[in-house]
């Protein structure tokens, strides 16, 4: 397969107002100021260890690191987290608690604003909120800016929620692309996802938890994708995927038609 590199830090643009920072989970929207993440499944590696733990993992310390970085180098001023913030479903680790004060502190502090929308693994999240500094925190279904939706992903969107619409930005399907070459070998990479459902571009952001699982794409279906938004979506155009590593950079594959 023929594909370009892009050399990681360059911002490589997907739309007139939202740009890969290459090498990186984050997508960039300059006119807003905004650096925009998903899935930070904070507490993943107590679930891992199958123990909970009070430590912050490496894998915390070097994303929130990342994030202070990229904010410094381009005028940032309010981060986005789509979803999924916490990883346990069904109760609250102590890992969690811990994580989420040191990134939210950690942010704050430089007078940074935080967004966290709500995924399926956040239902508990509120009753970590007494334990936060939550005077530059803000929780919200979904964030509208303009003509942007973002949403996690794991709900359907309205007629309401789309009427003016023309880019919607998802997380929560966990995108990743696998390399194939000789005796076997396989490389599997995060990766940003680009495809075109009811007239809208869609983008699909890959987790920023380097120990998440990855989901391989494209899907060989379209009752495979984990968002509801996108299986109903009626007929899918081509989609393009992008994916991203700390060294190399952003590989651009060629966009692919969809079955």
């Amino acid at each position: 397969m023929n594909y370009s590199i892009i050399p990681a830090n360059t911002l490589y643009p997907l739309t007139d107002q939202c740009s890969i920072l290459s090498g990186t989970p984050f997508l960039i929207l300059p006119s807003h100021r905004i650096l925009l993440l998903g899935d930070l499944h904070l507490g993943h590696e107590s679930a891992l260890m199958n123990s909970d733990v009070s430590h912050i993992s490496r894998t915390t310390k070097e994303l929130t690191q990342l994030i202070i970085d990229t904010t410094n180098l381009h005028n940032i001023k309010t981060i986005i987290c789509n979803g999924d913030i916490k990883h346990h479903t069904k109760d609250i680790k102590v890992q969690e608690l811990q994580e989420l004060r040191y990134f939210t502190e950690e942010l704050t502090s430089l007078d940074l604003q935080i967004i966290f929308i709500k995924g399926n693994h956040d239902h508990l999240l509120e009753f970590l909120l007494p334990y936060v500094n939550t005077a530059n925190v803000k929780f919200d279904a979904n964030v509208r800016l303009g003509s942007i939706l973002i949403s996690h992903g794991h709900q359907d969107l309205n007629s309401d929620e789309l009427l003016g619409v023309d880019t919607i930005i998802l997380s929560h399907e966990h995108p990743a692309y696998t390399f194939t070459g000789p005796n076997r070998a396989r490389a599997k990479l995060p990766a940003f996802v680009s495809l075109k459902a009811s007239n809208r571009i869609v983008i699909i952001l890959p987790a920023s938890n380097e120990i998440s699982s990855g989901v391989d794409y494209p899907p060989r279906k379209q009752s495979d994708f984990l968002s509801p938004f996108l299986r109903n979506s009626g007929e899918l155009e081509s989609i393009e995927i992008f994916p991203i590593d700390p060294e190399f950079g952003l590989f651009e594959l060629p966009a692919t038609n969809l079955w």
